[in-house]
């Protein structure tokens, strides 16, 4: 059985603020610098899918499928947001882009039950905060 690799990449505007709540607003300023401060970024999110092609329709997952996930899961959840007061995961954990990553992931599988497609499926979360700077996640299905 071969097996396939599928990316689809989305671009989410959204602002943030590097900080702990268990700091001081002065501590969080040395520690984050001038990210301290409210900022925001054009994240690229690339999800990738890993499985076999399906007889039926030649396809490892339909892509209006996976592009109804993504909207769901980042786009709904992140876009135009400030990730610091509008997504309660972040309530109490700095929105550095390793947690950003572990947050997209978790909602990727959500979403991906919802319309019933096996989370095993789910490969690889990328996402590149600015050219210079990104992350990728490949977690579990039950992470």
């Amino acid at each position: 059985m071969s097996f396939v690799r599928l990316s689809r990449t989305c671009q989410v505007s959204a602002a943030h603020q590097m900080r702990s709540t268990s700091l001081t607003p002065e501590q969080n300023s040395a520690l984050f610098g001038k990210c301290a401060n409210l900022h925001g970024h054009n994240y690229k999110i690339k999800v990738t899918v890993v499985g076999p092609i399906d007889e039926r329709n030649g396809m490892v997952i339909d892509i209006a499928i996976l592009k109804e996930i993504m909207q769901k899961a980042i786009m709904d959840k992140l876009d135009h947001r400030n990730i610091d007061q509008d997504v309660p995961y972040f309530s109490n954990r700095p929105s550095t882009l390793e947690n950003l990553v572990l947050f997209v992931w978790s909602e990727l599988l959500k979403s991906f039950r919802e319309h019933t497609v096996s989370e095993s499926l789910l490969h690889e979360v990328e996402i590149h905060e600015t050219d210079q700077n990104s992350v990728s996640y490949r977690g579990t299905s039950t992470s």
